[in-house]
């Protein structure tokens, strides 16, 4: 995700697409790029009648109409009411192929976006980097982006520090994730975010009882990703040796570290709000790839 217009009023970001090369040369974005929203790339391109399909499927004229008569109205919305309520809203974002401007269609409550920034120390201006997105809902008075996906890797469970200010000075992913916590202990962040474990793997994949919730499932053009909770795991529950490699070890090292700080950090006078103690696995989870 990149500025891609410089120092101006408004900031423009292009979402979910490779950033460009350092010459500065054109390239395509689809190229690497996996993400679902593809499929739809030929009908908006194809003719004036096949747009006009694909924005009767996804309702944008009925979602321009709401918007418009949200900004009129008196009531309060939370942001999670909004999120509720306006789930299937659909927004447009902007990406450039061959030179030339795609409008490709997104569901910001339900969709999930991935997070690739050249420097994790930049992306802490959460206003900038969300609300003034053109796909942001919240910008649209829609509430917040529903799910945001961070790349997990298997280094950031060495040397994990006891101490909760030295990994929010990282700059690293890491470093990152502990810095997101805290905004959504403090209540200024209310996305949910995932870690994307490539390595790790279901014990049974497809498995799942049926007395528990169905695990959440996001798709791309080759995989699907699952939440993934350490029952899950291909040799979760004993084989230790595994286990300390994946995403679901560091969510719960994390927690062990710095749920009472991320508590104090939300309440006041260092007593949580409403007596609820902050837990880092209610706003932090894993996908598996399948």
């Amino acid at each position: 995700m990149e500025n891609i217009e410089g120092e101006t009023k408004y900031r423009r970001y292009q979402a979910a697409s490779p950033m460009s090369s350092s010459s500065g040369r054109d390239f395509s974005w689809t190229e690497g790029n996996d993400s679902i929203y593809l499929w739809d790339a030929g009908l908006w391109t194809a003719c004036k009648e096949s747009r006009q399909i694909v924005m009767s499927y996804f309702r944008v004229e009925h979602w321009n109409n709401t918007r418009r008569s949200l900004s009129h109205s008196k009531r309060y919305w939370t942001s999670a009411a909004l999120a509720e309520e306006f789930e299937a809203i659909t927004a447009i974002i902007v990406a450039r192929h061959d030179g030339e401007e795609w409008h490709l269609m997104v569901q910001p409550h339900k969709d999930l976006f991935c997070l690739e920034p050249s420097d994790w120390r930049t992306v802490d201006d959460w206003q900038a980097h969300f609300c003034d997105l053109t796909l942001s809902p919240f910008r649209k008075g829609y509430g917040h982006i529903g799910h945001v996906a961070v790349e997990f890797d298997q280094s950031w469970n060495r040397d994990i520090p006891n101490d909760l200010c030295d990994i929010l000075k990282e700059s690293t992913p890491r470093g990152f994730i502990a810095r997101v916590m805290a905004e959504c202990a403090e209540n200024r962040l209310h996305s949910f975010f995932w870690l994307i474990d490539r390595h790790a793997s279901w014990s049974i994949p497809g498995s799942h009882h049926d007395s528990f919730p169905k695990p959440m499932v996001f798709y791309d053009c080759k995989h699907k990703y699952v939440e993934t909770n350490q029952g899950d795991l291909e040799g979760g529950k004993d084989d230790e040796t595994q286990f300390d490699r994946t995403a679901v070890y560091f969510v719960q090292q994390l927690g062990s570290v710095a749920n009472k700080d991320y508590t104090r950090m939300g309440g006041q006078n260092g007593l949580p709000i409403d007596g609820h103690d902050f837990r880092v696995d209610e706003c932090l989870g894993v996908l598996t790839c399948m």
